[in-house]
């Protein structure tokens, strides 16, 4: 399987004080790849250097090829098409409605004659478990799980090649992460895309993600997939991990 993402010999700080000293991984094509580590370890600053919010200090993002920060700024609208984002409490405009929400992307970042772009938002609405009903509704009317789906759906209405997603369950009772975590590996089953996602949750990493990375101390401690981990973890070869306080047969027996 090709690599889609690679991040190479990366390096962030905020002033004098750095977050991440030179780490590398690979993200693959079509995989759910997520991004795990304790409080300020650097999760959500390393997803808002793929996006392009928080620049490097040094090291390279490339994205099919594309060295991300060292493109002119005229080819960036070109590298923001190939990916959506869904930040951890969905990031609605409160005085836009839901259809609004979801056309303001589309008339920004697509090519479709505006006469679709209803059409458009209900097939997305659709696809994350919504309907047309909701269309008219405002963000305040929504749940916290709503809010999320109707997020992704923005998110996904430019057919991104890669889809961002922020502490996706985070706010959720365990039912409604559970359903949701189905439903990212459903959209990713049926439409394709690859999906990077930052989380602490571990029944999301144990049921949804192929692999994941682990950060710690400014660094990558591991690379791989859960089982990979569960063994390296219980034959005592990582220690100090943010995991060490679960040895349930839920989180270690696989």
């Amino acid at each position: 399987m090709e690599n889609i993402i690679e991040v190479s010999n990366l390096s962030t700080a905020y002033g004098s004080f750095k977050v991440h000293d030179d780490i590398s991984f690979k993200v693959k094509r079509g995989e759910i790849f997520a991004i795990l580590g304790g409080s300020g370890s650097g999760k959500t600053t390393l997803l808002q250097s793929m996006i392009f919010i928080n620049r490097p200090l040094s090291g390279t993002i490339k994205l099919e090829g594309i060295d991300i920060w060292k493109i002119k700024p005229s080819r960036r609208y070109e590298v923001i098409q190939k990916f959506g984002v869904v930040f951890q409490f969905g990031a609605l405009f409160s005085s836009l409605n839901v259809l609004q929400n979801i056309t303001i992307m589309l008339d920004e970042y697509s090519k479709y004659p505006k006469h679709l772009y209803h059409d458009i938002a209900v097939f997305w609405l659709e696809n994350v478990g919504l309907g047309k009903d909701v269309c008219e509704k405002m963000p305040d009317e929504l749940s916290g799980g709503m809010k999320k789906r109707v997020a992704l759906a923005r998110a996904l209405c430019i057919e991104p090649t890669v889809l961002f997603l922020d502490e996706p369950t985070s706010g959720l009772d365990p039912a409604s992460a559970g359903k949701f975590d189905m439903l990212i590996r459903d959209l990713r089953d049926r439409f394709g895309v690859t999906i990077v996602m930052v989380t602490h949750d571990l029944d999301s990493v144990i049921d949804v993600t192929d692999r994941f990375i682990l950060l710690e101390k400014k660094k990558i401690i591991f690379e791989g997939t859960w089982k990979e981990f569960a063994v390296l973890a219980n034959s005592g070869k990582i220690k100090d991990s943010i995991f060490n306080s679960y040895r349930g047969e839920r989180f270690w027996k696989h």
